[in-house]
């Protein structure tokens, strides 16, 4: 639990830090996830101007799955893919007007 009490004044800091730039936080976009190697977790409730964050189970962030303790790049990879499919249907689109290719 030690940890659990730095980690809050960690958090404190950080809010003070953020009011001192100028900057807010969106509460509606801050949880709380707990990684850990164990079969035993701990919970634990952080405040942020006196609300309790939410706890999350599963998080996406740039494309990466985050559940538990495991990376999953299954959305990355199919977002990657579904990318370089429609910009291979625009060149072939393009491309069609093309009789032959100049080459210098």
């Amino acid at each position: 639990m030690d940890d659990c009490v730095v980690l809050q004044t960690a958090l404190f800091k950080l809010i003070n830090w953020c009011e001192r730039v100028g900057l807010s936080l969106n509460l509606d976009k801050c949880k709380t996830m707990t990684l850990f190697r164990t079969r035993k977790s701990i919970i634990h409730d952080y405040q942020v101007y006196n609300q309790t964050l939410s706890q999350v189970y599963q998080v996406d962030d740039l494309g990466f799955g985050l559940i538990g303790t495991i990376v999953v790049f299954n959305n990355h990879i199919e977002y990657v893919t579904c990318k370089a499919l429609r910009t291979l249907g625009f060149i072939r689109r393009n491309a069609s007007d093309f009789d032959q290719l100049l080459g210098f």
